[in-house]
């Protein structure tokens, strides 16, 4: 849990300065396009604006912070870096499993905090020995997010 709370303010920290830069890199105009194609397509507002209040949202939240990380971490770090770390270094098994799961969560905007998740998971499993540890970090990541965009909007 301490992890997942750890992680939150340095992956909000990250998603503003990697915004920033792809904002730099890209242009004002070309970053506008970016964020509402991903506004409409992956958007955690329009998903929460679209569910009733109360026992839907207790619900979305059971999914967001128990049955995603679960699903993720045996899949990301059970399955695929676990594979990579006995065929590859132990450094390109966290990075090239932290890029495989920032890929699945579908926003440029969030590659990068994503992908640092993604890598600090990995190295949490290693540290540890426990794909529980992990799942815990994810889950209280995710618990901690969704908390806020709901209470505070978001996309």
């Amino acid at each position: 849990v301490l992890w997942g709370v750890l992680a939150f303010p340095i992956t909000l920290l990250i998603d503003l300065l990697s915004s920033q830069a792809l904002r730099l890199l890209l242009g004002g105009s070309a970053f506008q396009q970016l964020s509402e194609w991903e506004r409409q397509t992956v958007s955690l507002e329009a998903l929460l604006e679209s569910l009733p209040s109360g026992l839907m949202a207790v619900g979305f939240l059971l999914v967001v912070a128990v049955a995603a990380p679960v699903g993720e971490e045996l899949f990301f770090r059970g399955f695929v870096f676990n594979a990579l770390r006995h065929r590859v270094r132990l450094r390109h098994a966290v990075w090239v499993s932290a890029v495989l799961f920032a890929l699945m969560h579908v926003s440029l905007r969030s590659f990068v905090p994503i992908l640092v998740i993604g890598a600090a998971l990995a190295w949490l499993y290693t540290r540890t020995g426990s794909i529980w540890s992990s799942v815990v970090m994810h889950g209280t990541f995710n618990l901690l997010s969704a908390t806020a965009a709901i209470l505070w909007g978001g996309g």
